[in-house]
């Protein structure tokens, strides 16, 4: 079985080791900053902005359905009262039908 220690100071020459700070370590930050700044305005700026549009089609499109479903539930309750009013008078025409037959 080969040494793990062995291994990483055979890897690493020179001082500081493994963990060498040198000019690599502010490059690779600058180069993360700027990747993030480009993705920020490239990527996600425009995708937020498209779900933002689409969360706000998707309310606008609730409040119509839910308007649309109380007119329809107000109209059923004006037609069924006119169909309960038309039943009695249609009731009272037949009595008189009869009674007068």
């Amino acid at each position: 079985m080969v040494n793990l220690s062995i291994l990483i100071s055979d890897s690493v020459e020179g001082p500081g080791g493994l963990f060498d700070i040198g000019a690599t370590l502010p490059l690779v930050a600058l180069q993360f900053v700027l990747l993030a700044f480009v993705l920020n305005s490239l990527l996600y700026t425009p995708l937020l902005t498209i779900i933002s549009e689409r969360n706000d089609s998707i309310v606008n499109n609730l409040a119509n359905a839910s308007q649309t479903l109380t007119k329809a539930n107000e109209l059923t309750t004006q037609y069924e009262q006119e169909l309960s009013s038309v039943r009695k008078e249609a009731q009272l025409e037949i009595g008189k039908s009869q009674k007068n037959s």
